[in-house]
């Protein structure tokens, strides 16, 4: 009974080991480890060779050079629940950490550890469920198959007397305590494994929800938006239209004269009119649903319409690269203008002082695209997840509606926008049209 009960305290000791040090790789590795699949992989292989590895430290001699741990139970685990990279890397740590050890046995106990790690990996491959875990009977099979393979190793490699003299000693062993083992550690792994996707589930929920929550309140702020505006839409326009004719009126009488104050003046007058439209014309985007008018249309012809439209300073080159023989693709032709020069607007007010604006179409993959870049001041990179919400600006004109109604006018053709800076060298809009080309 003795010798029975000293092997047992010094398995139980072993497995004690394994059970916290794989708790702790559930508990941290797989939370916070962030890398790539393979790395990944590798990096866990080595965790999981380096706990079989301390694992021999407290090796139970059966006979002189013949030892009994449970790095086995730990490589088939690895393997038949990470994978093959992890149950690789795992088993030739074990091998080498085996051969440095020494003494007899060497050929047997890594012929073991081998024929656990290929155990592991028929159960990854065909027995695995989408989930990645395995019911009681399984793992229960899968340390009963452990210490078989383990004790025909020795009935193959040893001669016979000592072989069987050695399973004697350790076949009841096997047949309970690894089968146990593998139960208990597989049920730690898939607990913590439920864990993990909980918590992932969790904090994906929290996103959506306060995701759903700012969605909210902005059209909250959006209905209000519209209802106020359209009440006073009219009363706005009327008195700006009396100061723009104004304005006019002014200049025409002040035409011959060369007043460099008053010419400055009412340009800015003339400006200001012009911004404060604009943004009365975004606000009234809320307060109407405008019907699509879909027909093909060239964009070539509308980009150099609007190009010639726009009143683009001197100092900042337009260049247009243009296909030559881009398809017409099915879109309303007034509300990709007014994408259009919005786009190129804020390209202009971009560029502080000299700069270029390139304007390009182009066809990828029977879609039409059109990229407007520029050279100016760039967009931070923590602006950029938010230039399209509404009301986010960070200009001192304009209520930040502009490029919200770029991409919701966009959409409603089934069309896509995307955008890349680079703060301080520039900015690249990208408009694809999904709409099939003809």
């Amino acid at each position: 009974m003795t010798d029975l009960l000293t092997p047992l305290k010094g398995l139980t000791q072993n497995f004690l080991i394994y059970f916290f040090l794989i708790f702790i790789y559930n508990q941290f590795v797989t939370s916070y480890i962030k890398t790539s699949p393979v790395r990944k992989s590798i990096f866990l292989g080595i965790v999981f060779g380096v706990i079989a590895s301390l694992g021999m430290l407290l090796t139970i001699e059966l006979l002189p050079g013949h030892k009994i741990d449970g790095r086995m139970i730990v490589v088939s685990i690895a393997s038949a629940y990470a994978g093959p990279i992890v149950g690789t890397v795992c088993t030739f740590i074990v091998c080498i950490c085996r051969i440095l050890l020494g003494g007899a046995g060497v050929t047997i106990e890594i012929a073991g550890i081998l024929g656990s790690c290929l155990l592991g990996l028929t159960f990854y491959f065909f027995l695995r469920s989408k989930e990645n875990t395995y019911n009681p009977i399984q793992l229960i099979i899968l340390g009963l198959f452990c210490t078989l393979q383990a004790q025909f190793w020795v009935l193959l490699l040893l001669p016979v007397d000592l072989g069987l003299s050695l399973l004697r000693k350790v076949w009841f062993i096997g047949l309970s305590f690894y089968p146990i083992s593998a139960l208990c550690l597989g049920t730690l792994i898939q607990y913590n494994q439920r864990q993990n996707l909980l918590k992932i589930q969790l904090e994906e929920n929290i996103v959506e929800l306060k995701k759903a929550q700012k969605d909210l309140v902005t059209r909250e702020k959006l209905a209000a938006i519209g209802q106020v505006t359209a009440s006073i839409a009219h009363d706005l326009r009327n008195p700006l239209g009396v100061i723009s004719n104004t304005v006019f009126f002014l200049k025409m009488k002040l035409k011959s004269q060369q007043d460099e104050k008053v010419n400055n003046s009412l340009k800015l007058l003339e400006n200001a009119v012009k911004d404060s439209t604009t943004i009365i014309d975004d606000l009234l985007s809320f307060s109407k649903n405008d019907h699509l008018h879909l027909s093909p249309h060239n964009l070539n012809n509308l980009i150099t319409s609007v190009v010639d439209e726009l009143n683009i300073p001197k100092i900042i080159t337009t260049t247009t690269i243009l296909f030559d023989e881009l398809p017409n693709v099915y879109c309303d032709p007034q509300q990709i203008s007014r994408v259009l020069k919005n786009l190129i607007t804020n390209a202009v007010q971009a560029i502080e002082d000299d700069g270029t604006i390139t304007i390009q179409t182009k066809v990828e993959d029977k879609a039409v695209s059109v990229i407007i870049s520029d050279t100016g001041c760039g967009i931070a990179k923590s602006d950029l997840p938010n230039i399209f919400d509404p009301l986010y600006t960070k200009k001192a004109k304009g209520v930040g509606l502009g490029l919200y109604i770029v991409k919701t006018l966009l959409e409603k053709q089934n069309s896509e926008i995307s955008v890349s800076s680079t703060e301080g060298q520039g900015t690249e809009f990208k408009i694809t049209f999904a709409a099939p080309a003809i």
